[in-house]
């Protein structure tokens, strides 16, 4: 089983600044039959939103690389890593 990238965007919001702290939350926003939503956000140090990214994977069988369901086990851990408060 593996989970390659089929959609991947980004968007470029404000320069970080050398010395900058960069704080990255990464959750996951949808979870389906066989695909998964990853979301990122990094903000610097003052909390502004400096890059945002969605990616989404999809499950495969890494011999024949086609698409199978995600195991329950695997979605249950999945969907508890919903967005962010």
């Amino acid at each position: 089983m593996g989970f390659p990238t089929v959609t991947n965007e980004a968007r470029y919001i404000s320069p970080l600044r050398y010395g900058d702290t960069v704080n990255c939350t990464l959750w996951i926003s949808e979870v389906g039959n066989s695909s998964c939503t990853w979301e990122y956000l990094f903000q610097n140090q003052n909390g502004d939103d400096v890059w945002r990214a969605t990616v989404v994977t999809v499950c495969v069988n890494m011999d024949t690389i086609e698409p199978e369901p995600i195991p329950d086990g695997l979605k249950a851990d999945l969907l508890a890593c919903a967005e962010p408060e």
